[in-house]
């Protein structure tokens, strides 16, 4: 049937209401109906048939006994466990001018309203789950019908099969609710304070708890949570202003988009500062042994400062804007906020650092077993040194990009990112090559800075460097594979 609800409002004209609160889970209008004045009241079943004294059948009011309450409410059980939303109705004529509206009234019946969460939720919770992220649903919808719906979207399991309501919030210790919630993903018929209650455990706990809320009466938690989400659409405007972030969509998918992006963001900084160390490191380390070998062959403060803008700029930053990759979310708990960001990324710098000092003093060492009566040995030694630190990070940069990614040890390896070719550092790899050669070049300009008087070049010592510097990935990477498949089989057994 359609009705003109404006029609209506215009007909009959509200002259008072009662807004809708937690507290009482209902709201209550006076409307002037042909110049009667009449209650009517919606809300949650059970609060409005609280408030009922009588019934109507057929048009008949009959006085509404705690016997056909029971039937009521077991009748309306069959709705919820279908996930419907339940909304119940009631009303009363007033005959007295200072009358309660909300007391003695007579029930109406319920609505069930099916509000569909949105197809994109059920993978997102998986996907939140593999994260080592744990969802929590926080409702004012009925106890039955919330378990349905969390059942729905994968927030209810086997560990955690547990409903509480508001009211059990309340009759419960902070130890015991402290304990029921390590098995209880759900929460029903709550209002802001039990939320709140919720939150402070949570984080009592050590968790970082992020928590979205769209009403003023939310703001407490928002600005109580590590992260407080607001509702950009229907969130209210103090919630958004006490918010750290605003979903623009009101979709739960884009938390945990929001999460993946995060977790790039963070593994990107991770590697490009692990990078730059590891880079450093063995210029640093490569200077010291071949200084304690021969003082005559220390690199100048050119050398180095090219070596600083080749590692730091040019290959660095490529590194920083490589695609995301899909398996920070795979069987990887949430990142502790008090972790050092070298944390599992020390025995890459190691290797890397190792096997990059190692190759710049063999082309050290082979210059001068290759040259040993050229009166330009210490020059071109000199040079496979300068060669070493910067053409190795150029190379092995691509291992640091595809943040290592192992070998797959076990058909249970749930890593199932591919090595990508980030073509943005292969464009900066070559351009860092080219540039590197061109202070190499024999002209009087490059020598009076770089200080390399490597006039005629020996074409087989180019090879060698260059194979050198090209052989340092592939020895670093099996290295770490090596070092992974060890750590593995020790986990084991």
């Amino acid at each position: 049937m359609k009705c003109n609800y404006k029609k209506l409002r215009k007909e009959y004209k509200r002259i008072d209401e009662i807004p809708f609160d937690l507290k009482r889970k209902m709201m209550t209008s006076l409307n002037l109906i042909d110049d009667k004045k009449v209650v009517y009241s919606k809300g949650a079943l059970d609060y409005v048939l609280k408030n009922c004294t009588y019934k109507l059948i057929n048009g008949v009011k009959t006085p509404l006994t705690e016997e056909n309450k029971v039937i009521i409410l077991k009748t309306i059980d069959k709705f919820a466990n279908q996930g419907l939303r339940l909304l119940g109705l009631a009303y009363k004529e007033l005959t007295v001018r200072k009358e309660r509206y909300e007391k003695e009234q007579i029930f109406l019946g319920a609505l069930g309203i099916i509000d569909p969460p949105r197809p994109e939720v059920f993978e997102a919770v998986q996907i939140a789950h593999q994260a080592g992220i744990r969802v929590i649903m926080i409702t004012g919808d009925h106890k039955v019908t919330a378990h349905v719906i969390a059942s729905r979207l994968g927030i209810v399991d086997e560990e955690h099969n547990d409903v509480i309501t508001g009211q059990e919030i309340e009759d419960l210790s902070i130890d015991d609710l402290r304990e029921r919630l390590k098995t209880t993903n759900v929460f029903a018929r709550v209002n802001p304070d039990h939320k709140a209650k919720i939150l402070d455990i949570l984080q009592s706990d050590k968790n970082i708890v992020a928590m979205t809320g769209d009403g003023v009466n939310d703001s407490p938690s928002l600005v109580k949570a590590d992260v407080g989400i607001a509702m950009g659409i229907n969130g209210s405007e103090v919630a958004k202003e006490v918010s750290d972030v605003i979903l623009s969509d009101d979709n739960f998918k884009s938390n945990i988009s929001g999460v993946n992006s995060g977790r790039n963001v963070y593994e990107k900084i991770k590697y490009s500062i692990s990078f730059l160390i590891a880079a450093n490191l063995s210029q640093i380390l490569t200077i010291l042994l071949i200084l304690a070998i021969d003082k005559d062959i220390a690199l100048n403060s050119v050398n180095i400062l090219f070596h600083i803008f080749i590692v730091e700029t040019i290959i660095a930053i490529p590194i920083g804007m490589t695609k995301e990759r899909k398996g920070v979310m795979n069987n990887k708990p949430p990142i502790n906020k008090k972790e050092i960001i070298l944390k599992g990324i020390i025995i890459q710098i190691f290797l890397t650092t190792l096997f990059n000092s190692l190759f710049s003093i063999l082309n050290y060492q082979l210059t001068f077993l290759l040259l040993d009566n050229n009166i330009y040995a210490q020059d071109y030694a000199k040079a496979g040194v300068y060669i070493g630190i910067i053409f190795g990070p150029i190379f092995y940069s691509i291992l640091y990009d595809n943040k290592f990614l192992p070998i797959q040890i076990n058909n249970k390896t749930e890593n199932k990112d591919k090595y990508k070719i980030n073509y943005f550092l292969v464009g900066f790899m070559l351009m860092a090559i080219v540039v590197t050669m061109i202070t190499l070049l024999p002209f009087d300009s490059m020598n009076v800075f770089f200080d390399f008087k490597t006039v005629n070049l020996i074409w087989y010592l180019w090879v060698i460097y260059f194979i050198n510097s090209l052989v340092q990935p592939i020895f670093i990477f099996f290295s770490y594979n090596l070092y992974k498949i060890v750590e593995y089989k020790i986990k084991i057994n």
